[in-house]
């Protein structure tokens, strides 16, 4: 009898491991980018980030995933000589999380730590100048004009 329910909870316990999720995920580019970043391996972390955005995956990101996009672009124009490229980048990410999910690209933004959130901002004043270019501040005042 003993043996019979030790045996029962054994087969239970087997089968109960064996339809619980594993914890572990598999990475993807957006992953590996964000961690070479971390790691100071920008090199590593742009050829990663220009795959994405130059290859077919691009269209296939959600807005969350977009968002990340972005913010990768937005340190690697703090990180390399490479600032302008990678910012009409993180532009070119952000425009497309935001036609995506707008309220989740703004929550995206607004969850971020202070210093993430002022270079994603940037990028947002980026793309609403050039989504508004009556907005831009275009009229130089030369030194002669002044009275």
């Amino acid at each position: 009898m003993t043996l019979r329910i030790i045996t029962a909870l054994t087969l239970a316990a087997a089968a109960l491991t064996a339809c619980t999720p594993t914890t572990s995920r598999t990475t993807g580019p957006i992953d590996r980018a964000e961690a070479a970043c971390a790691d100071g391996r920008y090199v590593t972390a742009q050829a990663i980030a220009d795959s994405i955005v130059l290859g077919n995956t691009f269209s296939t990101l959600g807005a969350d995933d977009l968002c990340r996009l972005s913010l990768i672009f937005v340190h690697l124009g703090e990180n390399s000589t490479q600032e302008d490229a990678n910012m009409a980048f993180a532009a070119h990410s952000l425009r497309a999380a935001r036609s995506l999910d707008s309220v989740a690209a703004d929550r995206f933004i607004e969850g971020l730590p202070v210093a993430d959130r002022s270079g994603m901002l940037i990028v947002s004043a980026i793309i609403e100048a050039a989504d508004n270019p009556a907005l831009a501040d275009t009229s130089f005042v030369t030194a002669d004009t002044i009275p």
